[in-house]
């Protein structure tokens, strides 16, 4: 996964690797009560509103932010995504 370091505001910005998109995941942690914001959802174009058939060239990226964690719950939280994260990846035979 490739992480970008933002320039200011509290979002971060992940890049899965090849062959997993922030969609899939985003429905693995929705079973666990978690979400991710896809990058798709962040494009104000909205290409795929106008075009049913346009794929994102986003389908990769994803946006997350630490501010509405808990202090308490933080690392559970954390602990949550990495194991989806890491389920997802086994299932698409990504080493790691």
């Amino acid at each position: 996964m490739v992480y970008t370091l933002g320039k200011g505001g509290f979002y971060h910005w992940l890049e899965l690797p090849e062959g997993m998109t922030s969609d899939e995941l985003n429905k693995r942690l929705f079973k666990h009560g978690a979400a991710i914001l896809c990058a798709s959802d962040c494009d104000m174009a909205r290409p795929h509103s106008k075009d049913p058939s346009y794929v994102t060239p986003y389908e990769r990226f994803f946006r997350f932010s630490f501010g509405p964690l808990l202090p308490e719950t933080f690392e559970d939280d954390v602990r949550l995504f990495r194991e989806v994260y890491e389920e997802y990846k086994r299932d698409m035979g990504i080493a790691s």
